[in-house]
């Protein structure tokens, strides 16, 4: 069942609020110089997850610095990479659209010598078990994926045995992981 318009029944992160979160968070920790790790033409999760960034930072009157916007994926392997160019001025924390761009920051700035959180803070999002397997330990903003499956399960249910009730969108909560990949600047 299609209904009027194209909508379907969906099971959504509000990933704007999540990019808003992790700002607001590093804003709190005493952060006021934060970057992103994106590839602007990715999904819309990531670009919903940057706007949100941008927002956190325009509300606490903190300007956007475009040298701190990078990207760690290569469009033509559809990989992460180290091949990325840091800027020249790093700010004091990212955050990284994934826990995965996380890491493979996390080895660039290594080879640079510096370190999480001493130099630079990260956080990452989907709280994957990689963000609590690398060192130092990431924070990350965990998305249940069991919590998504349920509610898209039950949704489907739902349609089967209503087909013309209305469409839902239903958001799922996310919850920040504190780890150690953040240093508090306060």
């Amino acid at each position: 069942y299609d209904p009027p318009g194209g909508q379907s029944d969906c099971v959504i992160v509000n990933n704007f609020d999540v990019g808003f979160q992790v700002s607001s968070y590093l804003i709190a920790q005493g952060h006021r110089q934060i970057g992103f790790v994106s590839d602007r033409s990715s999904t819309i999760n990531v670009i919903d997850r940057f706007y949100g960034y941008r927002k956190g930072l325009s509300s606490a009157g903190i300007e956007f610095k475009e040298q701190w916007h990078i990207s760690n994926y290569d469009p033509v392997t559809g990989y992460h990479t180290l091949d990325v160019d840091l800027p020249k001025e790093l700010p004091t924390a990212f955050i990284c659209h994934c826990d995965m761009s996380a890491y493979f920051l996390s080895q660039r700035l290594n080879m640079e010598n510096l370190r999480v959180p001493r130099d630079v803070s990260l956080v990452g999002i989907d709280n994957t078990p990689l963000a609590e397997s690398m060192s130092p330990a990431l924070t990350s903003v965990e998305i249940s994926k069991k919590e998504l499956a349920d509610r898209a399960f039950s949704l489907l249910v739902s349609r089967m045995e209503k087909p013309t009730q209305p469409v839902h969108r239903v958001y799922v909560e996310t919850k920040l992981v504190e780890r150690e990949s953040v240093k508090k600047l306060r």
